[in-house]
Parts: C-alpha cells; structure tokens; sequence
C-alpha cells in the first residue's frame, strides 16, 4: 500500500486527477427524501451515476431544490451522467407526489458541462421555468435551454445563439420575466446583446431583439440587472478591453424598438481603473464610476496624487451621467471614503501604496500650505499592537486582522462616526 501511495504522489498536479472537481460520483445513502431522490436518479441513469455542478451562477449544487408548481412545496432537479460517460449530461426534474418521489421529466444534452442554472417564468404563467446554460471544458462561450412545463407536460426549447453572459429581469414592463445574452466579439462574429423572450404560442424561446455591443470588450467582469435610473430597469456591463481599459455598457428594452445599447461605441463609460458599477448608495439604482484625477498641490511631496470617483446614474432619454455619489478611493488599502460635493473645490487627497489615504484642503493665495484633515491608515495584528500613538487614531473595523484606523486632525468636519459612516471596503 505505501509502495502504491508514492507512485500515486509522483505524478504531477497535470498529469494526474483523483476527481474532476466538477463531478462527484453518487453520494453516501442519505435517509427520508433524499434517499427517494437518490433512488429516482439511479433509476434513471440505469446504475451508478455523476453529479454534475454548474460551475457559475447563483446555484452550485447537482441536485437544486425549488418550488417549480407555485404550491409551497419543492420540487427538485437534479444534474448527472448515467454509468455510460459518452451519453451526455441528464437533466431530471423530479416532484413528490402522494409522498413518494418520482421523475417528471428527463432531457439529455451533449455538451461536456453546466456553465448555470437559473429559474425564471419567462412564460408568464406565474411559476419559474428550468433554465440551463450549457458549456464545454470552462470555454465560453455556452448556450441556453428552458424546460417548460406546458400543460402539465415539461418541454424543451433552445436558443442557438451563443452566450458569454446572462442577465435575468423583467425588462420589457410585461408580466413575463425575460433573459439577455450578452456575447463577445470574435474575428469573425460581431458583439451583441439580446433579448430572450417566449413566441407567441409559449412553447418555444425567441430572438425578439438584438443590439451590437462594442467589440473591444474581451471580458466582462460584472454584469449587472437593476434600475438604471428610476423608471428603467436595465443590464450594466462592466467589460475589460484589449488595453485595460474598464468599459461600461448600459443596456435596456424600448418597447417599439426592442434592445438597445444606451451609448453605443461612444467612450463616454470608458475609463483606465476597474471599479465596476454598483448601487453605491443604496438607492435601489445601479450607479457607473467615472474619475477625476487630482494633482498633489503640495510642491515639497513627490505623490503624483489620487483619483475622485464620480457614481453616477445613466440619463436613458439624454443619454447622459448625472454624478450622484462622490467617493475617494484607496486601491491598496482596498476602501474608499465617500466626500460631501461641496469638499471637491476645497478639498485635495493623497493616497499612497501601504493603504494611507490623506484628506487636505486645498492650498488658497491668503494659505498657500496643504492643510491636513483627516487620514485613514491599514495595521496588521501585529504592527497595530506595537503602534505607539492608537490614542491618536479611532478604529473605524477590522477585517481578517487588518485594522483601519482614522486619524482626525480637522474635527469640526469629521467626527469619528463620521468617518465610519463614510468609510467603505471594495474587496
């Protein structure tokens, strides 16, 4: 045995795989329903079988829970391969009926996985209907196919087109919930985002849609649906360009003139930091950062300065920003401190790469000096417990044993509930 456990600890990390972390072979004998749950899927792959795990999306295991008949009880779905690997993944949809489990429903597909699964009724019926992206080896991008239950009866029903993304929202104001496909550019296929919506008859998934999209976005790094102003509910793409650039798509559903992209190929969203968009203030409206780079006035420090992130909601009708949050940002120290807009004319700031961030006002004919108003400083454990000087400083939190400390110098603008209040983690 010791002989066999060395040759298995020779092979290297690439050559050699105990489990492919995607899949795991038929669990241990659970007890009450997931015993009959278990049960149903051996009898249906005909034997032993893998679970299969989307490998993104909000639902990550192989056997999802979910009220699909709107009665208040769950039914489940479960996500495998049969004994015989080259049949493809299965999709069973099981529900408890006269308290026994049994199988609704069994589809088959070939791809090799899951990118997700997603619920929504896209129908209109008032219940969610079983969506899943399919993919190949971690390479997008996927496509999607629902399961509809139509008449008691789930079917299937496909959209060809291929996605690197997905939003999920009620974007077109009706009682339906619908699904956009957002999908790069390539050499030969131009960038383009679509609106997934039922046919008239509700028994197949459509194209109703489509709106090209730009095509020097190779990733996108947050998408996004929510209101993006207050009547509009929307996606907002934050996507990375060729030369790092952040590039920010707002997108939305017109109702005579389906899908379109609020700036099109203007750089108006472009931007050379990463921030994605978010509701920053709480407001229940997505908001894009822009910035403002300041130069350090101080002529005896050698910091070239900082950044102001401007939040910012989208005009839809005038396809315009309209600044609304007003933030300082800290990359190294991973925060940021929120300003009032009045400070922006009076008021400098310095950042450095060990955390600190500096407030100063700024240097006037009649005071020509920096003044400092407040800084804000990142301790480990241990150098905090070594620090002389913590009467100076409030603890604003501490994070995995890093502290964030404020030092007030101007104390009629800041207090040190304040400063918490103002102070923000971005990882």
């Amino acid at each position: 045995m010791l002989s066999s456990l060395l040759v298995l600890a020779s092979f290297s990390a690439c050559s050699f795989n105990l489990l492919d972390n995607s899949d795991v072979m038929r669990p241990p004998k659970a007890t009450g329903n997931k015993a009959e749950i278990q049960d149903c899927i051996e009898k249906e792959a005909g034997g032993t079988y893998t679970l299969k795990y989307p490998r993104s999306g909000e639902y990550r295991t192989a056997i999802i829970m979910k009220d699909l008949t709107g009665d208040g009880e769950e039914e489940s779905v479960a996500l495998y391969r049969g004994s015989n690997k080259t049949s493809g993944i299965n999709v069973s949809i099981l529900d408890e009926v006269d308290g026994s489990w049994r199988t609704l429903a069994t589809f088959s597909d070939t791809s090799a996985e899951i990118d997700r699964v997603f619920f929504c009724d896209i129908n209109g019926d008032g219940k969610d209907e079983v969506l899943v992206g399919w993919g190949n080896y971690g390479v997008l991008p996927a496509k999607l196919t629902a399961y509809i239950n139509i008449n008691g009866e789930y079917k299937e029903t496909k959209v060809e087109q291929a996605y690197t993304d997905i939003a999920v929202g009620n974007f077109t104001g009706s009682k339906s919930e619908n699904v956009i496909l957002l999908t790069l550019g390539s050499a030969d296929k131009t960038a383009k985002a679509s609106l997934v919506t039922m046919n008239d008859q509700k028994d197949a998934l459509k194209i109703a849609s489509s709106v090209e999209m730009r095509g020097d976005v190779v990733e996108f790094s947050s998408v996004t649906a929510g209101y993006i102003d207050k009547d509009t509910y929307g996606v907002v793409a934050d996507g990375i360009a060729a030369n790092n650039f952040c590039i920010t798509q707002v997108l939305y559903v017109d109702k005579s003139a389906g899908i379109r992209n609020a700036f099109g190929g203007a750089d108006t969203l472009k931007r050379q930091s990463g921030l994605d968009s978010m509701d920053i203030n709480l407001d229940g409206i997505i908001e894009v950062p822009t910035y403002e780079h300041l130069k350090n006035d101080d002529p005896s420090n050698n910091d070239g300065g900082t950044d102001y992130v401007y939040w910012n909601t989208v005009d839809v009708s005038k396809k315009s920003l309209n600044p609304s949050y007003y933030t300082v940002i800290n990359e190294s120290g991973g925060y940021m401190l929120a300003l009032d807009k009045e400070w922006l004319s009076t008021m400098t700031a310095i950042t450095d790469n060990a955390g600190r961030t500096t407030l100063y006002s700024k240097g006037t004919d009649e005071e020509p000096n920096q003044k400092e108003l407040l800084a804000v400083e990142v301790f480990t454990d241990a150098q905090w417990h070594d620090f002389d000087d913590k009467q100076s400083y409030n603890e604003i939190t501490t994070v995995n044993g890093v502290h964030f400390v404020a030092k007030i110098t101007d104390s009629q603008r800041f207090t040190a509930e304040s400063v918490n209040e103002r102070f923000k983690l971005i990882r």
